[in-house]
């Protein structure tokens, strides 16, 4: 129950974004590419100049224009495969861009060096894409919507806005809050990876 109002508000919202932002003279994979060049001027003020601060901005607005550009390609109808692909790419490196940029800040290490946990988290946020598309890629599930269907504990949006929101609170209550947020990722990432090779492989078939 708690799943379903939770998608249903996010409809709500999105369906509210396309209204807004489809007003907008700009296409769904003009607001992809912004997210990208965001994405990627946060991670240089955040290895180059070491401000956190104003990359944490940055990176707030990559992650919004993310969603806002899927949100206008629904709402308009103007989705196509192309786009969904250029999302895709794009997606994989803002979370990237992110998650190095954390890089060139000192986290607090808690059981193991925060660059190496940071390392684990990328590998995981890959995986739990990879897990996905393999499976299209292999023939093992051929309808899109089954596959966008498999799901699991943590998805993209969730997993991004955990690591922004406890940098956002670092700042408030220090940064060892960062390092507990990342292990918790960690995990919640891994379980996901599980979650949908065994969807996969319980699936009847060779």
């Amino acid at each position: 129950m708690l799943k379903a109002k939770y998608r249903t508000s996010f409809s709500s919202a999105e369906k509210f974004t396309g209204v807004l932002f489809s007003k907008i003279p700009i296409t769904p994979n003009q607001w992809t590419l912004l997210s990208l060049i965001f994405g990627g001027a946060g991670f240089l003020l955040a290895s180059i100049y070491g401000n956190l601060i104003a990359s944490l901005v940055l990176f707030f607005l990559a992650f919004f224009f993310d969603y806002v550009d899927g949100a206008v390609a629904r709402y308009s109808k103007l989705e196509t495969k192309k786009g969904a692909y250029i999302d895709g790419i794009s997606d994989r490196f803002v979370e990237a861009f992110i998650i190095f940029g954390l890089m060139f800040y000192k986290i607090p290490n808690v059981l193991v060096d925060a660059n190496i946990l940071l390392a684990v988290l990328l590998f995981f946020s890959t995986m739990t894409s990879y897990a996905r598309s393999y499976a299209g890629h292999k023939g093992l599930i051929t309808n899109e919507k089954e596959l966008m269907r498999m799901g699991g504990l943590l998805e993209r949006f969730e997993r991004v806005f955990i690591l922004l929101s406890s940098v956002s609170i670092s700042f408030i209550y220090g940064a060892e809050i960062i390092s507990y947020s990342i292990i918790l990722l960690v995990l919640l990432s891994a379980i996901t990876v599980a979650q949908r090779i065994f969807y996969v492989l319980r699936r009847p078939g060779r």
